[in-house]
């Protein structure tokens, strides 16, 4: 007699659907993988037109001062002649240190002293060094009200006509006199403005315009972004109802239009600077709502360009604004996976573009093409520092140079060509993590980890002073 075994599709049911489920999620991440490594789309009568182009080149600045985040004109470049190109094994001269709990600020620069901000036991403060000693000049202390992942400022004050500004991650707006610290107004933006700060802090840097100061406040009911008056804090507008972001905003005059423009949690848009009135826009949306490295402004011939980037897989875009009517538009030149920019911001060199990809490290993005000419790669059979990669550090250009801090600490010169990776010098001078813009200010590099900051002499023939 023949037995048949009955089948239990009660087990055998939810196995298949496990089984289902799990080839699906397989071929879905395989699908999203071939596509993020394969995007490029673009319109090809622009690149044409960018082709042919003649780039008009914002020479870098020597300067004694760095007033603000990336500099005198918030694209992170400067020119430095004497610039020291061969480093000893044991690095650049230290000329003093200083030492605190985590924190991620830059530093401004102005008038000999420098502006950064620190963090404490039981809070944070606003501190001034002067730039030749490294001596603590003044401090401001403040508390914080809630902590984050990776605890610490991370915003950089900007300083302006001897006030220091600074916006503090749980939205605490500040208005410091920068010869001594006493404050000039205060305002706290989740009190007054209804400010959410986002699930990594508040870190958009103040940008002083005109009479005004111009910040992402993350504040509810249309007050995303405000401008306050730069003497007395008062609210001039506020605006938007986007998600803040992290990115910092940038002044820059387009179509004959001078304007604001924020890159915020879903797109890039560029505003009135008198009223907050909104002029352009291009949806830009990122997981986790972190759009967080600066956008870049460049002219041409033939118009302005503004590119953005962001991590998460999310890529790079070229816009050029145009005008439309009485108003203006952003068109899309190309959008790439190429270089994936989590929060450092790139910088621009002629007509190519230097950036550190979330994932893939050092990248040179041809801007007439949007398509990759060069990727720095890690050599492990190289004990030295060609195996340490830079990850998501930060860079500036100096004249034809790249001059770039890793968040494994390593900091290279390297030549800003779109041959290949061209490394002159490098040193290893920190070993913690280290994700804060280094500056580039009247011979003296400043650099810092998360727990430590560096000034060091960058300068070929070294002066006593």
């Amino acid at each position: 007699m023949q037995h048949r075994v009955p089948l239990r599709t009660g087990r055998v049911m939810p196995l298949l659907g496990l089984l289902l489920l799990g080839i699906f999620a397989v071929f879905t991440v395989g699908m999203k993988i071939y596509v993020m490594q394969h995007r490029h789309i673009s319109n090809e009568q622009l690149l044409e037109e960018l082709a042919q182009a003649e780039f008009l080149d914002e020479p870098g600045l020597a300067t004694k001062d760095w007033p603000q985040w990336l500099g005198p004109t918030r694209q992170a470049i400067t020119s430095m002649p004497n610039l020291r190109r061969s480093w000893p094994s044991g690095g650049l001269p230290i000329l003093w240190k200083e030492s605190s709990r985590e924190a991620y600020s830059s530093f401004a620069v102005a008038d000999g002293r420098v502006f950064t901000m620190i963090a404490e036991d039981d809070g944070e403060a606003v501190v001034c060094f002067a730039l030749h000693t490294g001596k603590q000049l003044w401090k401001y202390s403040y508390p914080i009200t809630r902590q984050f992942q990776y605890p610490g400022p991370r915003a950089t004050p900007s300083v302006a006509e001897g006030n220091v500004y600074v916006l503090t991650p749980t939205g605490l707006m500040l208005c410091l006199q920068a010869d001594d610290g006493q404050e000039v107004w205060k305002r706290d933006l989740v009190e007054e403005l209804g400010s959410v700060p986002p699930r990594w802090g508040l870190a958009s840097s103040p940008l002083v315009e005109g009479n005004h100061v111009y910040i992402v406040a993350a504040g509810s009911r249309n007050r995303c972004l405000a401008a306050l008056h730069k003497d007395t804090g008062e609210t001039v507008w506020t605006g938007q109802n986007d998600p803040p972001g992290y990115s910092s905003p940038i002044a820059a005059t387009i179509g004959g239009v001078r304007q604001i423009l924020f890159f915020t949690g879903n797109r890039m848009i560029g505003v009135r600077p008198d009223d907050g009135e909104l002029l352009w826009e291009y949806p830009w949306k990122t997981q986790f709502e972190v759009n967080a490295a600066t956008p870049l402004v460049f002219h041409t011939n033939t118009g302005s360009y503004v590119f953005i980037s962001s991590g998460y897989d999310r890529g790079c875009g070229l816009l050029k604004i145009v005008r439309r009517g009485n108003g203006l538009q952003a068109l899309r030149v190309f959008e790439s996976d190429e270089l994936c920019c989590h929060f450092a911001t790139p910088v621009r060199y002629k007509d190519h573009i230097y950036g550190l990809d979330e994932k893939r490290d050092l990248t040179c993005l041809d801007l007439r093409t949007g398509k990759l000419r060069w990727r720095f790669q890690r050599s492990d059979e190289d004990e030295g520092l060609r195996a340490v990669g830079f990850k998501k550090g930060s860079l500036l250009r100096v004249d034809e140079f790249l001059l770039i801090l890793g968040e494994d600490g390593k900091l290279a010169l390297v030549e800003a060509t779109p041959e290949a990776y061209r490394e002159v010098t490098a040193w290893r001078p920190f070993r913690d993590r280290c994700w804060s813009l280094p500056v580039l200010v009247d011979g003296r590099l400043l650099m810092r980890d998360v727990k430590r900051i560096l000034c060091v002499d960058a300068r070929e023939t070294t002066n006593q002073e």
